[in-house]
């Protein structure tokens, strides 16, 4: 049984040693993207692994490209980052000063100017961090480094008819919530099957070399990930067994921590350095698991909006929503359940529309619960500068509970709100909404 079924049977100590001195390393662009966020040492640490695997080692085409795309964006959200410290810093100070009239005069003032002077170390602190980094949009090391580790090591992209036939698999197998890749189906195509384009590559390479295959990747979901009741059990069993009646061999997955655990039991690695990255990359794990179960940010403005309940603001650090601005849309069809095929131009409508309103997806943790936003509909074309856009908000506890909402934007206000000042009213108006019990609601946002 354990034979025909392998992907059911975790891998025993002999099993694990064998995958480790004979299986092909493979890894997501995530795993790349998350170098930008560690310190040098750390990315040395990783590097240095890599390289004690012997060659052992691929990056399919779809993970090279999502890496190269998202680069210049994750780089970016480093840097709102850094300006992002620098504003809660000053909001700190500014709210102490807005406040004085509401304590104790002297203590008021004492308090206000201990406010500013933080506001003003940290500042300081901030600015010579950022001005001893390199300008990594003129000379980007990591990035070297990749393209020299994994040069003949990095496959071949799908043509355009192969990628079409994997589009049409990828409908059918998302429908089916057959793994990996179906929690991104709310994402415009084709983006949303970059997944299962880099599953397929994967198995394809397997089929080649007649070698198992290790990945390694960032993403925490279901579709990849094989969960019971709170715990990991290791990658989804779908994964392995097609793994293994495709391409006859063993399939394993692990987080980057994992991998680096592992390497440093495995591998001729130096032990501190790589214990320190594990740490690191485990730091981002317990970030991101946050950023995904925060309706925007843990960030708390002092502007009272109902009852105890405050504002949430949704600065553009990319902390929660990296993966929202990540890269370009490209256009692709849409699978809205039309009648017709959509027009190009109907695509990259759409496709513009989702970017500027990026709550697809996004979960809003209001009073009543948590609540996952889906954008059902946009403006359709030809609409003036005040439209619709009808949401759907699924309740995290109650999967059958659903709330409607029909909220209408001016259309050229979501298009230059650089700074996300009316997104944050928009979203403090959605939080009051999802306060109440309303199944049905409407919100003009629109002046």
């Amino acid at each position: 049984m354990r034979d025909l079924f392998p992907a059911f049977f975790p891998p025993t100590e002999e099993e694990f040693k064998k995958l480790w001195s004979e299986a092909t390393f493979a890894f997501d662009a995530n795993v790349l993207l998350d170098l930008y966020r560690v310190t040098p040492d750390t990315q040395q640490a990783f590097f240095d692994v890599l390289q004690k695997l012997d060659g052992r080692i691929f990056l399919p085409h779809q993970s090279a490209f999502e890496y190269l795309r998202s680069r210049i964006a994750t780089i970016a959200a480093r840097s709102r980052a850094h300006e992002a410290l620098k504003e809660f810093a000053n909001k700190l100070a500014s709210g102490f000063e807005s406040h004085q009239n509401e304590y104790p005069s002297q203590m008021a003032t004492e308090c206000a100017e201990a406010a500013k002077r933080a506001a003003n170390d940290i500042t300081e602190i901030v600015d010579k961090s950022m001005n001893s980094q390199p300008d990594l949009l003129k000379s980007d090391d990591v990035l070297s480094k990749l393209s020299k580790i994994f040069s003949g090591k990095t496959g071949k992209p799908y043509d355009q008819a192969k990628l079409e036939e994997t589009y049409k698999k990828g409908r059918l197998r998302y429908a089916e919530k057959t793994p990996p890749g179906f929690r991104d189906d709310t994402k415009p195509e084709p983006n949303k099957f970059g997944d299962l384009i880099i599953w397929f590559q994967l198995i394809d390479y397997a089929a080649s070399t007649e070698k198992p295959v290790i990945f390694v990747s960032g993403d925490a979901k279901e579709d990849w990930w094989w969960k019971h009741e709170g715990r990991t059990i290791g990658p989804r069993w779908e994964l392995g067994q097609e793994m293994h009646e495709k391409a006859s061999v063993r399939f394993y997955m692990y987080t980057t921590p994992k991998f680096l655990d592992y390497a440093q039991q495995s591998l001729d690695v130096k032990p501190e350095p790589t214990k320190k990255a594990k740490t690191e990359f485990e730091e981002i794990e317990k970030q991101d698991e946050q950023a995904a179960d925060y309706s925007v940010t843990q960030w708390i403005t002092a502007q009272p909006i109902y009852g105890s309940q405050f504002a949430t603001t949704i600065p553009s650090t990319g902390f929660g929503y990296v993966n929202t601005f990540q890269g370009t849309v490209d256009s692709g069809v849409f699978d809205f359940a039309q009648t017709k095929s959509p027009s190009p131009e109907e695509i990259r409508h759409k496709n513009n529309l989702l970017q500027v309103l990026p709550f697809n997806g996004l979960i809003f943790s209001a009073r009543t619960g948590k609540w996952t936003c889906e954008i059902e509909s946009t403006p359709p074309i030809g609409t003036p500068d005040r439209g619709s856009y009808s949401l759907e908000f699924q309740a995290k506890d109650w999967p059958r509970k659903t709330r409607r909402l029909d909220l209408r934007v001016s259309l050229s206000r979501l298009k230059s709100d650089a700074d996300w000042t009316y997104k944050q009213a928009i979203t403090r108006a959605i939080l009051a909404w999802l306060d109440g019990g309303i199944g049905l609601g409407e919100i003009d946002m629109a002046p």
